[in-house]
């Protein structure tokens, strides 16, 4: 058995915030940013049974990531009162970043199926979550920048058994390797202010 496809998407995502400080700043911010992406892949996966009990298959993904990033935010000023050098100090802020990745997934499978009702399987499988960027309000262009793709390496096995009485039994096993993970997290920054609740990588994590 076999099958191959591909994916195509395309998306465009405007994002404005409008914040009113009059009481803490004396003033009014705003922040327009527009988000662009487009991701395409291709895919094929083959499944052949040997030796009557055993089967295996293969499965592999190409995939082409793009996205541009670009806005501001300006501080509007409208009673020439304004304060927010002194919570914002980065403010006017202006960005245009990109975020460019491509990347081979895959997996491979065995199992082994004795009789209808049992199957025991052991896989392995390279996994890959898209770069992007954090997409809330930006009041730093460090908060701006793109974050690294994610990896994944996937262990599993386990089994599987389906009586006629209605008993169903499952026991899988995984270890999962991520690199890059993408989570979200303070930080200080370059110019020792303190972010927000940021999206970036935060290193590596095991499951």
């Amino acid at each position: 058995r076999w099958v191959v496809g591909g994916y195509f998407q395309r998306d465009r995502v405007r994002f404005m915030t409008d914040l009113l400080a009059a009481d803490a700043t004396g003033t009014n911010l705003i922040s327009n940013y527009l988000q662009k992406r487009r991701s395409a892949a291709g895919f094929a996966q083959a499944d052949y049974r040997f030796l009557e009990d055993f089967e295996f298959s293969l499965g592999i993904r190409y995939t082409d990531d793009k996205g541009t990033y670009t806005g501001s935010t300006i501080d509007l000023n409208p009673w020439r009162t304004t304060l927010a050098r002194a919570s914002f100090p980065n403010v006017p802020v202006f960005f245009n970043t990109r975020a460019i990745d491509d990347n081979f997934s895959g997996r491979a499978t065995i199992s082994y199926q004795p009789i209808e009702a049992l199957k025991v399987y052991a896989s392995f499988g390279k996994g890959y979550k898209a770069s992007g960027f954090d997409g809330s309000t930006i009041f730093n262009a460090f908060e701006a920048e793109a974050i690294n793709p994610e990896d994944v390496l996937a262990y599993e096995g386990g089994f599987k058994l389906s009586l006629d009485n209605g008993v169903y039994l499952s026991a899988d096993a995984f270890y999962y390797d991520i690199t890059d993970l993408q989570a979200f997290t303070v930080i200080p920054l370059p110019d020792g202010t303190t972010s927000p609740n940021l999206r970036i990588n935060v290193g590596k994590s095991r499951l």
